[in-house]
């Protein structure tokens, strides 16, 4: 499925969703809000797309081959473990999951060097929950989050973020 109402209602009544995200989806804010559904989204640089941009040639749609899909797909049916799904060019497939704070979370299937935004995400989590719900950060615990998540130690962090931050 897309990125619709109909993924979130068979989500809701316990059937397993394997939804592809291109456009302005973004499977880190409307993916099905359950454990063990499927997320699919494009890592081109465009992706999501604003809202109010029309696209005149929309490759994020090339990220997913059939060939892919079909497999995929197939192993979802017959229940079989997707684990040692092959890497996409410029596309990731994510498990859904609740984190330790109860929130949504994508636990990706195939691992990969992360960009610098992935690395920065559970710290910006992690300022929200403390902010807002008052929720007290560990930094310890964000350290064996990206260790975990990403393969990336400590000492590793300065090489995959950037030097300086955008100024636009």
């Amino acid at each position: 499925t897309g990125d619709t109402g109909t993924m979130h209602l068979a989500a809701a009544v316990g059937t397993r969703t394997c939804a592809i995200f291109v456009g302005v989806g973004n499977p880190w804010e409307t993916a099905a809000y359950a454990a063990d559904h499927v997320a699919l989204a494009s890592r081109i640089a465009c992706a999501p797309c604003q809202l109010n941009l029309e696209c005149g040639y929309p490759a994020c749609h090339e990220d997913f081959p059939p060939e892919f899909l079909g497999e995929l797909l197939a192993r979802l049916l017959r229940g079989t473990p997707l684990d040692d799904l092959p890497s996409l060019a410029r596309a990731d497939v994510y498990r859904t999951r609740r984190g330790a704070d109860g929130l949504l979370d994508l636990e990706p299937l195939t691992r990969r060097a992360p960009a610098a935004h992935e690395m920065l995400a559970p710290v910006y989590r992690a300022l929200f929950l403390e902010r807002f719900e008052r929720v007290p950060a560990s930094v310890d615990a964000l350290w064996r989050q990206a260790e975990a998540r990403h393969g990336v130690a400590q000492r590793d962090w300065p090489r995959l973020l950037p030097d300086d931050l955008p100024t636009e």
